[in-house]
């Protein structure tokens, strides 16, 4: 009689644990159905992946320019300049060897107490076997009796047949609308060292 009865509870436990596993899977599918319709409160929004918009042509190849080389941006209180006399100049050293200055561009901009600041963008090419010392000191402003330096220093060497750029800038007073640019080649003396431009603006 008691072996019966111990075999009659024994043989209910696997459909006591069926039982239990029912419920509790019918309770998970509630949660989640709760949870989904907002029962719990809001659900969280899915995360996003930010993705940038692809550079164009343009925008690569300005980022793979050097800071240097890019292009500075333009102000619209600048002013060109003209050259009546054209933009470049030559010396011929007598022993065959050649000097060449040309301005690439000529601006001003205003500057405080009553001042501007003259940038003169030049290119320096030579023929000369040793280069060329291209530096400020080459450069003069002739504003009548004044001849005014280069306010920032440059002194780089130009190689035999290499073409350099670099900028020439000078701070003037702000009335001034006419100028001449002297140039002379650096470290030699000969005949006809020195070239002339003439620069004119409104």
């Amino acid at each position: 009689m008691n072996e019966n009865k111990t075999g009659s509870w024994w043989q209910t436990i696997p459909g006591i644990l069926t039982t239990i596993a029912g419920i509790v899977t019918a309770l998970t599918g509630l949660v989640v159905a709760l949870q989904q319709t907002g029962w719990f409160g809001k659900p969280e929004p899915a995360a996003t992946l930010q993705v940038p918009p692809s550079p164009t042509a343009n925008q690569r190849a300005e980022r793979a320019q050097p800071a240097s080389s890019r292009p500075a941006p333009v102000t619209a209180d600048a002013a060109n300049i003209q050259l009546p006399g054209g933009n470049s100049v030559q010396m011929d050293s007598g022993t065959g060897y050649q000097f060449r200055y040309t301005i690439l561009s000529a601006t001003t901009m205003p500057e405080p107490s009553n001042q501007q600041r003259l940038r003169l963008n030049i290119r320096a090419w030579t023929s000369a076997s040793g280069g060329l010392n291209f530096w400020s000191d080459s450069f003069r402003l002739i504003i009548g009796d004044m001849r005014i330096k280069p306010s920032n220093m440059l002194n780089e060497l130009v190689a035999r047949d290499e073409t350099k750029d670099a900028l020439i800038e000078f701070v003037i007073d702000g009335d001034i609308r006419a100028a001449t640019l002297a140039i002379t080649v650096g470290g030699l003396d000969f005949s006809g060292n020195q070239r002339k431009l003439e620069l004119a603006w409104q």
